[in-house]
């Protein structure tokens, strides 16, 4: 029971309180809510109101499970276009449409949408066919408190070049010939935005009677 004071609440305290929980095999993601949660307590406590109390994060940092302990994993069936939706997509795109030619170069390239609407025309080597992959949007809140951060990979961490087929070298160059600015899906001072690209998939599916994909 950790209903107490917080400057009473020992390392001891803290293991009990999770070992009890294991005790149900919850998820692992669970564990790790609880963890983020009691965290921000904590640290709220010392940093914020001066408080001397435990640095659970340490605690944390050596309270590890096997994987075995948590329930399993259920393993959600993964949504694959099949060829024949995947050839009506392709003929409604609209060449005309940065969102549309973004949806036709994430067919060729299997990049992640975030790092997808993140590209600048200098991340492309034409002459070599290669794609420099340096950023990544990341979004966090929801709603009207929903916040875009362009994230630079470090050097040698998540970078990667990849090789470009002919016919995504094709569209690279068109939307790069679009570009307004650096982004080559820009918008004023900064870019599209990820769920443009799914909102714009997921009205296309509608339109014309396809499953719905994300």
């Amino acid at each position: 029971n950790l209903d107490c004071d917080i400057r009473a609440i020992t390392e001891s305290d803290v293991i009990e309180f999770f070992n009890g929980i294991m005790i149900n095999k919850p998820k692992s993601k669970c564990v790790d809510n609880i963890r983020t949660m009691l965290n921000y307590i904590f640290a709220h406590a010392r940093i914020q109101d001066k408080i001397e109390c435990l640095h659970i994060k340490t605690v944390f940092d050596n309270l590890t499970y096997p994987r075995r302990a948590f329930a399993p994993q259920e393993l959600e069936e993964d949504r694959v276009v099949v060829d024949d939706d995947m050839c009506v997509l392709l003929d409604k795109l609209d060449m005309y449409n940065r969102l549309d030619l973004g949806i036709l170069l994430f067919v060729h390239t299997a990049l992640r949408v975030g790092e997808m609407c993140a590209l600048r025309v200098e991340d492309f080597d034409f002459k070599k066919q290669v794609l420099h992959i340096v950023r990544a949007e990341s979004v966090s809140g929801r709603g009207k408190d929903r916040v875009y951060v362009d994230n630079d990979f470090a050097k040698g961490y998540k970078q990667r070049k990849l090789v470009l087929s002919d016919k995504a070298v094709e569209v690279a160059k068109t939307l790069c010939d679009m570009a307004v600015s650096g982004y080559i899906f820009g918008r004023d001072d900064s870019h599209i935005h990820s769920r443009s690209f799914d909102s714009r998939l997921r009205r296309l599916c509608k339109k014309y009677n396809l499953p719905e994909y994300s």
